[in-house]
């Protein structure tokens, strides 16, 4: 979903790559031309630990992988600092 700050109102974005289903309560962050998503629940209620990137350039999501098994998070704050 984009939001427009000036008009307010909201459209939403067309993208490839993988499916991703819509979340609430997830973590995101923006870092250079990508934005990452972690964890979040599904409408149904299951909470996910998926962690996933957006290339903000092309518009594509993927799948990024983790060395450790990440325990669902929710309803926290992200800050990222370069």
């Amino acid at each position: 979903m984009v939001f427009d700050t000036i008009n307010y109102t909201s459209t939403l974005l067309k993208t490839k790559g993988i499916n991703v289903r819509p979340r609430m309560d997830h973590n995101s962050c923006i870092i250079g031309q990508s934005m990452f998503t972690f964890s979040g629940q599904f409408e149904n209620g299951i909470f996910n630990n998926e962690l996933l990137s957006l290339d903000l350039e092309f518009c594509e999501w993927s799948t990024v992988s983790c060395k450790n098994n990440i325990e669902p998070l929710i309803q926290s704050a992200c800050c990222a600092v370069i």
